[in-house]
């Protein structure tokens, strides 16, 4: 095929990381997600040029699949973020706000590549291992016991979106649903054991209050073949006794009763596909033939059904009419289009295998899962089928919000709470959030440098200077997120020379010093009255480099203990493989960027 216009040249552009439009685009990417962080955080509102879809949240994961990104470094960034959050769940944010400082602020150094990327990772690798020792005063070692801890660990996640907008009732009832609806769903089989699913089924149900969320033991699927009008009504379904083994293992009445229940993932409609393996040119007459033997086929099945016991027929696609008619003369209860996603949450809860064929199937009886309840509510003006089995972890979270957009983020939040709460599981700590612990590990790196800062220059080659340069940007990266999760007004941050913890300054800092109530840090544990503060270091992020302190670790001597503060509502956790995965990625992450050369672009 002839082009219609003549191939033109090819347009190459080139600059470099360093280059002022790339550090003007890193600064608008990093001043555009850190307005989102905290509580008081903006939200954004996205809309293609040309119309469609209004998007409004604060959320990284959003923003950045809802965002068209040109540019090849922050393509590299926004890659990394989403790859982050797809594994942790949490800690985007945080992530790109680091990872974008710490390039914007190590390209004025002037050093060698392999200079600023050794020195970085010894100090990523001096923060990490500190955070995993013992003697680490911000790390909060949970137990499943006690589960003020998973309360605020929950509430953290919940308030930090602005959307939300959540008061402290609709948080807190929030939070006991997610704990809730997690300690319930941790299974009771072998590590071995393999899940379909993360067993919590979510159902999103807008214009409705936060606090009509609710969580049931079961899957509750959409029934619209029983009419709402009626109200609840009680289904007759063939049941089967249940063998007196099952009945003790399971801890219910040896009278109990089981439905056999069948999973189908084919289409069930009467469609050509399964039978007519090629395409032929046909006729109308000829088409309603193969039609009606693919539904005499179903037909036959549904009389195997009925014979094999089978009181329910899920289905995941389209039933065709005269199936559901005969199926309903069986006084068998079925349910389609139920979508794909849903019949994994299926597998586990009745244990049945899916069949993906109305044709070719062999062991039907060995397919067949099975419910010990299935009861129709009605539930927000739908109908609804809830099937239950006693020894099975799948739930149904069942979230409510006001509007759209608000229960997407709700969501989004609810899914990064319950997996953080998953990987407490696998370590039992979290991280004292609100930017206590990213100032603390700021204080604790300059200590640990500066006491081996001579092993340090003769181990990477460089100059004291280059390595105080260095810590110096690291530390700022660090200490301009927990700034960042403050009002507009705050510009500093007192320290606790003993404990490590940070005060933010709202405007006057002679107010703050002259009131006598009791002032809380950054994240919420540590309480001191505000004349104390006048002890404290003043540091400010932007006269970092002229600030000369020398701090000792010690103990918290002005501060009440950890386990005294977790029942306040201040209190403020980060989940701690989340945070400490999003540093370890933000500095690959900008050692990656700051190792490009060039940037070629082909604008043809």
């Amino acid at each position: 095929m002839s082009r219609i216009e003549r191939k033109q040249e090819g347009h190459l552009s080139f600059h470099t990381v360093n280059s002022p439009e790339s550090l003007r685009a890193l600064r608008k990417f990093s001043v555009l997600l850190k307005a989102c962080a905290g509580p008081c955080g903006k939200n954004h509102v996205i809309r293609n040029s040309c119309g469609g879809h209004v998007t409004v949240t604060g959320s990284c994961a959003r923003i950045l699949s809802s965002l068209s990104i040109t540019r090849p470094e922050l393509k590299l960034i926004s890659a990394s973020v989403l790859a982050h959050l797809q594994r942790c769940g949490d800690g985007g944010l945080f992530m790109a706000h680091m990872c974008t400082q710490i390039v914007l602020l190590s390209s004025s150094l002037g050093f060698q590549f392999h200079t600023i990327r050794g020195l970085l990772e010894t100090f990523l690798n001096i923060i990490i291992s500190h955070l995993q020792e013992s003697e680490c005063k911000v790390t909060v070692n949970v137990d499943f016991d006690k589960l003020s801890v998973l309360l605020a660990y929950v509430r953290s996640v919940l308030s930090s979106k602005s959307l939300l907008n959540l008061s402290f009732c609709d948080c807190d009832s929030l939070s006991r649903h997610v704990v809730k609806v997690f300690l319930e769903s941790v299974p009771n089989e072998p590590d071995g054991f393999r899940w379909n699913s993360d067993r919590i089924y979510c159902i999103s149900v807008d214009n409705q209050q936060f606090s009509s969320t609710f969580v049931e033991p079961g899957i509750l699927l959409l029934y619209p073949d029983c009419p709402v009008v009626r109200g609840s009504q009680k289904l007759w379904l063939k049941t089967h006794p249940m063998n007196v083994e099952t009945s003790k293992k399971l801890g219910i009445p040896e009278s109990s009763t089981f439905v056999k229940v069948a999973l189908f993932t084919c289409s069930m409609s009467g469609d050509l596909d399964e039978m007519v393996e090629a395409h032929f040119e046909v006729t109308k007459h000829q088409e309603e033939q193969v039609e009606a033997s693919v539904v005499t086929t179903m037909l036959r099945l549904c009389e195997t059904l009925e014979a094999c016991g089978v009181g329910i027929l899920l289905c995941q696609k389209v039933i065709h009419p005269k199936v559901k008619a005969a199926l309903r003369s069986k006084g068998i209860c079925f349910v389609d289009r139920l979508g794909f996603h849903v019949v994994p949450y299926l597998q586990d809860l009745t244990g049945a295998q899916p069949l993906a064929s109305v044709v070719k199937w062999s062991d039907l009886e060995g397919s067949l899962g099975w419910v010990a309840s299935a009861t129709h509510r009605v539930q927000f003006d739908k109908s609804y089928l809830l099937l239950s089995r006693p020894d099975s972890p799948v739930v149904t979270f069942v979230l409510c919000g006001p509007w759209e957009e608000k229960l997407v983020e709700l969501k989004s939040c609810v899914r990064s709470a319950l997996r953080g709460l998953g990987a407490l599981m696998r370590e039992r700590k979290l991280l004292m959030g609100g930017g206590c612990w990213q100032v603390y590990a700021s204080q604790v790196l300059k200590v640990k440098v500066l006491e081996q800062l001579k092993s340090l220059t003769e181990e990477l080659s460089c100059s004291e200077g280059q390595v105080l340069k260095a810590l110096t940007v690291f530390r700022a990266a660090l200490q301009s997120w927990a700034l960042g999760l403050a009002e507009e007004d705050t510009e500093s941050l007192l320290v606790d020379p003993t404990s490590y913890h940070a005060w933010r300054v709202p405007k006057g800092k002679e107010e703050m010093l002259s009131s006598d109530r009791l002032a809380p840090c950054c994240c919420g544990m540590k309480v001191t009255s505000s004349g104390n503060l006048s002890e404290f270091q003043y540091v400010s992020v932007g006269e970092l480099l002229t600030t000369s302190d020398q701090f000792g670790l010690g103990g918290p001597v002005l501060s009440e203990k950890v386990e005294e503060r977790l029942e306040d509502s201040l209190v403020v956790l980060d989940s701690y493989l989340a945070m400490t995965s999003a540093l370890k990625q933000a500095v690959a992450t900008a050692n990656l960027v700051l190792s490009i050369g060039q940037v070629i672009v082909d604008r043809n």
